[in-house]
């Protein structure tokens, strides 16, 4: 009869380290109900939120559109930019080979912080 060896490990998840499986998932948890998650394939666009003493600025990157595209609004601590971007006209003899412009309409919302007077 051969003998039989138990062994312990220590099992203990290290959720703090970087190479940990769910230091990714963890760190889209923390970011998951932020109140900035864009809606719609346009809603990507890249946004700086940046502030002096007295304001609070957000630039949006929207290539292609005019400000008549685009609307801005504020409603309950919530500041929303959507609009519509239009569907170039393509000319009938042309035959798309590769399309990957968006077009179509898109919104993002940001929550202003508590002390942001909106007016």
């Amino acid at each position: 009869m051969l003998p039989i060896v138990l062994r312990t490990r220590n099992r203990t998840l290290d959720f703090d380290s970087p190479l940990s499986p769910f230091a990714e998932f963890e760190h889209m948890l923390e970011h998951i109900w932020d109140g900035s998650r864009p809606t719609g394939m346009f809603g990507g666009y890249d946004v700086d939120i940046y502030s002096d003493d007295d304001h609070i600025f957000l630039e949006a990157e929207l290539p292609g559109l005019s400000k008549q595209d685009v609307q801005v609004s504020v409603e309950d601590g919530i500041l929303t930019i959507a609009g519509r971007k239009t569907h170039e006209k393509i000319e009938k003899d042309h035959v798309h080979h590769l399309q990957e412009r968006y077009f179509g309409s898109f919104s993002r919302s940001f929550t202003l912080p508590a002390t942001v007077d909106a007016k």
